[in-house]
């Protein structure tokens, strides 16, 4: 509707113009024009061509004015969880600027949270590609664990540490790498992921997390010395891998007589 408006403008612009010049022509060869009647021919020619220089900056400016109108809706839409309009908006700016960085890594996270998890994975890979240092690694690794391929998951993951210093998601590349029986690699990270839980002051939860994965992968590849230790690290007797559905790696673990003891003990008031 915009575009047919702006046609029809311009059309009549230049119809005005036209017919302005004609009548300035035809009066200044007839000399039948006095003075004011010149005076407004030019005035309504100079008029012309405002609205002429008006109607070009519109069409230019528009584009980027519709694309922050939607990206902005976008992200209130986001913040209210009503994805699938967030969806709709992020689209919208798509398709003005279909390139666009900050677009293609929002719709990486967005896509998923609709379902359509195909079109997600598409983003995420199209927003890498233009810009591989800031990548959303972290949502690719999320995509790819959800549909079952831990390999590429823990692959991206490794990339979003690389890239983004996503220690946070450790969790995720670790369950990633476990899944994909990628038990050296992980035993390979976890000193540096003891090391960055050390300087951000973690909770001992976290650190016992860091333990339960390296128990499992030592007793995986049949180091049943340092698997014990680490069970004794992470108060654990024991700790079993599941992946019950395909797609959501967890470990379980049972707690040792001690840490049961510790959570059992009443608080001191």
């Amino acid at each position: 509707m915009r575009d047919a408006f702006l046609r029809i403008h311009s059309v009549h612009s230049h119809m005005q113009s036209k017919f302005t010049l004609q009548v300035f022509h035809d009066g200044v060869r007839m000399r039948t024009m006095d003075k004011s009647t010149v005076q407004q021919t030019i005035l309504f020619f100079v008029l012309a061509v405002a609205v002429l220089t008006i109607g070009a900056a519109i069409i230019w400016v528009s584009p980027r004015v519709e694309f922050a109108y939607h990206g902005a809706l976008a992200e209130s839409y986001h913040r209210k969880m009503e994805f699938a309009q967030s969806v709709r908006h992020y689209e919208a700016a798509k398709k003005i600027r279909p390139h666009n960085f900050k677009v293609l890594s929002a719709l990486c996270f967005e896509y998923p949270l609709v379902n359509r998890v195909d079109d997600g994975l598409d983003a995420c890979k199209g927003a890498i590609a233009i810009n591989p240092k800031d990548g959303p690694y972290v949502g690719l690794g999320i995509i790819y664990k959800a549909k079952g391929d831990f390999t590429s998951a823990a692959l991206a993951f490794h990339q979003a540490v690389i890239h983004e210093g996503s220690w946070g998601y450790m969790e995720n590349y670790a369950s990633a790498l476990m899944a994909s029986k990628q038990y050296k690699v992980l035993i390979e990270i976890a000193p540096q992921w003891l090391e960055q839980l050390k300087k951000d002051s973690r909770p001992e939860e976290e650190f016992n997390t860091v333990y339960e994965f390296l128990a499992v992968s030592y007793e995986k590849t049949g180091d049943k010395e340092k698997a014990r230790e680490m069970y004794q690290k992470a108060e654990k007797l024991g700790c079993d891998f599941r992946n019950d559905d395909g797609n959501h790696p967890e470990i379980r673990c049972t707690d040792s007589p001690t840490r049961l003891e510790v959570k059992a003990a009443p608080e001191k008031h």
